[in-house]
């Protein structure tokens, strides 16, 4: 039997996503960076990122919700109305619920802009440098796209972001041009 290996081979890293982004970047400091600030900062604190798509009714993001067992929420105001209906259902009270609002929009009663979120003071990020904690810690709960009935949760361990940021940011880029 006959074995073929790849041509290269790349280290993935087992420390947290941030310290492997942000501790030696392979990028451009002066270009923006794609990954999204929230997202970084649910990870950066220990928590489970989660998204869902914005045409979903209120019955689709309750399922969402309890799915992912989410404790807060964050929203352009533009999609606020099914959300909060989902919200009531699943027992997320309107003050754990924030308006995403990066165009300047406006933010209903009762809610406050996801800035807000700012004030709270500064902190470092959780860290960790071993491989139990990347394979068993999940960083994102996401749900499949429900073609055989409502959508079923994925766990996305932090290994995965890790291995996948790691590809992205060592993998030869020949340009194309």
């Amino acid at each position: 039997m006959m074995v073929f290996k790849a041509e290269t081979h790349i280290n993935i890293p087992t420390k947290d996503i941030l310290s492997y982004i942000f501790d030696k970047p392979a990028y451009d400091q002066n270009k923006p960076i794609l990954y999204c600030l929230l997202v970084l900062a649910i990870i950066g604190a220990s928590g489970v990122y989660t998204g869902t798509n914005p045409a979903y009714p209120t019955a689709e993001l309750s399922h969402h919700i309890k799915t992912s067992k989410s404790k807060f929420l964050i929203s352009e105001p533009e999609i606020l109305e099914s959300l909060q209906g989902a919200a009531t259902e699943n027992n997320i009270l309107c003050e754990n619920i924030w308006i995403f609002d990066p165009l300047g929009q406006h933010i209903p009663a009762g809610h406050k802009s996801w800035r807000e979120l700012l004030n709270f003071g500064e902190q470092d990020w959780v860290r960790f440098n071993d491989a139990q904690t990347a394979k068993t810690k999940p960083a994102a709960r996401l749900l499949s796209s429900g073609t055989s009935g409502l959508p079923k949760g994925l766990r996305s361990l932090r290994a995965a972001l890790l291995n996948l940021s790691a590809i992205v940011s060592i993998i030869d880029w020949r340009s194309w041009k």
